[in-house]
């Protein structure tokens, strides 16, 4: 396998991109925050958009492409337990 280098305005735009996000990071660690707000959002956040964000988090663009190979490997057996994953996972 080839490398190919990075040109300048590839290496540009990331350190761009890094100078952002450290600047982010800085601007977000000086305001007075407790863990308590930092784990539980100040208490201020609705249900749905925290189920929405665990339910996102947990099925992930890894779940949906290895998904089919996993079924795939393993015939048809396990395409019931996968088809019933959604509505297991979504009442909690």
């Amino acid at each position: 396998m080839r490398l190919i280098p990075l040109s300048f305005l590839d290496t540009a735009i990331l350190g761009l991109y890094l100078a952002l996000l450290v600047a982010t990071g800085a601007f977000f660690y000086r305001r007075d925050t407790s863990p308590n707000d930092f784990f539980f959002a100040g208490r201020g956040m609705a249900w749905i958009p925290v189920s929405i964000s665990i339910i996102a988090s947990s099925v992930s663009a890894i779940t949906y492409m290895g998904t089919p190979a996993f079924v795939f490997q393993r015939d048809l057996e396990t395409l019931p337990m996968v088809l019933m994953l959604p509505f297991v996972v979504l009442p909690i």
